[in-house]
């Protein structure tokens, strides 16, 4: 006897959507509620949450390799990005 596929096993199915229908879409007191929350914090400089932990800390080496950005020449030789042409 082969087993029957449960109904809660079953993939959701995708959901399609436009541009549009996303720039159209009405959000909750919840989410809007959020959104200022975050914003607040980001105009308040307030950081505290993120977690910097996971980043390696740069070597020697590598931090040696950094140059500023003004001191690059313009003009076709080398722009700020450092590549060619830019």
């Amino acid at each position: 006897m082969a087993k029957s596929s449960s109904v809660l096993s079953r993939p959701e199915r995708l959901v399609t959507m436009t541009s549009e229908d996303i720039r159209n879409r009405q959000w909750t007191e919840e989410e809007r509620a959020a959104v200022r929350r975050l914003a607040a914090k980001q105009r308040a400089g307030d950081d505290s949450e993120i977690d910097y932990s996971d980043i390696p800390k740069l070597t020697p080496e590598q931090l040696s390799q950094f140059v500023r950005s003004r001191d690059r020449t313009e003009g076709g030789r080398e722009c700020a990005s450092g590549r060619e042409g830019d």
